[in-house]
């Protein structure tokens, strides 16, 4: 294993826990949060925001790695239905 592809899997794996152990818990806490009626706080706002955020820095490094692709997806797919529900709650006032 060349010295990149040890520092690509290192980084993969940094990224994998990351997502596992902070990111997605929260992502579905808020979702759960949403979908039951609750508006999102400045909080949420801003965390939502540090996860666009992060996926645009990264974004060179999922289009090169084909099998962070569906994990990716899903994670995008999550924070559509977060930012629907949310946009929804906000809407109806609740």
């Amino acid at each position: 294993m060349s010295d990149q592809d040890k520092m690509d899997a290192a980084t993969t794996q940094a990224m994998i826990d990351r997502l596992m152990h902070q990111r997605l818990p929260r992502l579905l806490d808020l979702q759960k949060r949403v979908d039951g009626g609750a508006r999102m706080s400045d909080a949420d706002i801003d965390f939502l925001k540090s996860v666009l955020e992060e996926a645009k820095r990264n974004k060179s490094f999922f289009v090169s790695h084909p099998e962070s692709h569906k994990i990716a997806g899903q994670v995008v797919d999550l924070y559509d239905q977060i930012m629907k529900k949310a946009l929804e709650n906000e809407q109806k006032g609740t």
